[in-house]
């Protein structure tokens, strides 16, 4: 009974020295620079080792200098993080693939050439760009893999322009081309809009943890 505390205290140790070293694997691999990035590529592996736990790691590989992570700077509310495209590619898509359909179907000339450029916005907007989102909204980013990514979103985009042409031939609107594209813009820009807050709060939170980190770290020194 009495080498159970040491025990203890030496899985404990094993434990944080296998952290540091996903860390440091994780870092090397794909070039991390913020905390919140290290967070979400360890839990994409394994969603048993906390963020404390991370958090722990990254505070003591740079106390050892092996590390030198800045912690991204994130705006105050959320409709200010909005404006930055990279951390909200699902909504700017969104977005950008909405204005170009518009663009296309009452702008573009209906002959020659442009007609495949009509098709080839038209094909996206219909077949990727809903399953997109959705997937980003429902799917957890570790699973499934690229292939299997790709393939549900295409399934979402066909049940979701399925549904909505379907809620459209019942309702005294009817199936035409304007209503199915504005139902559509809509629930798209919606659905990346509630990806966007979510990751929002992600990133928020992890930087919380790691401020509280540096904060204890400070007041124990």
């Amino acid at each position: 009974m009495e080498s159970d505390p040491n025990q203890s205290q030496i899985a404990e140790s094993e434990r944080s020295q296998l952290v540091e070293k996903m860390v440091l694997d994780i870092i090397n691999r794909k070039t991390c620079r913020k905390v919140a990035d290290v967070v979400s590529s360890i839990h994409k592996v394994d969603r048993s080792i906390s963020a404390d736990e991370i958090h722990d790691a990254v505070r003591d590989l740079e106390r050892k200098g092996a590390v030198n992570l800045s912690e991204e700077k994130i705006p105050a509310s959320f409709v200010h993080s909005l404006l930055d495209p990279w951390t909200n590619l699902p909504l700017w898509a969104a977005v950008l693939g909405s204005a170009l359909m518009i663009v296309s179907l009452y702008t573009l000339p209906q002959d020659g050439s442009w007609l495949g450029v009509r098709g080839l916005v038209g094909a996206i907007f219909l077949f990727i760009l809903p399953g997109y989102v959705l997937a980003e909204l429902l799917v957890r980013k570790d699973k499934p893999r690229v292939v299997e990514r790709i393939t549900l979103g295409i399934g979402l985009s066909l049940a979701t322009v399925v549904v909505i042409g379907t809620a459209l031939g019942y309702s005294s609107i009817g199936v035409r081309t304007e209503p199915t594209v504005a139902a559509l813009s809509a629930i798209t820009i919606a659905g990346a809009i509630l990806v966007s807050y979510r990751n929002y709060n992600q990133r928020n939170k992890a930087r919380r943890i790691h401020m509280n980190f540096l904060k204890n770290e400070a007041g124990i020194d």
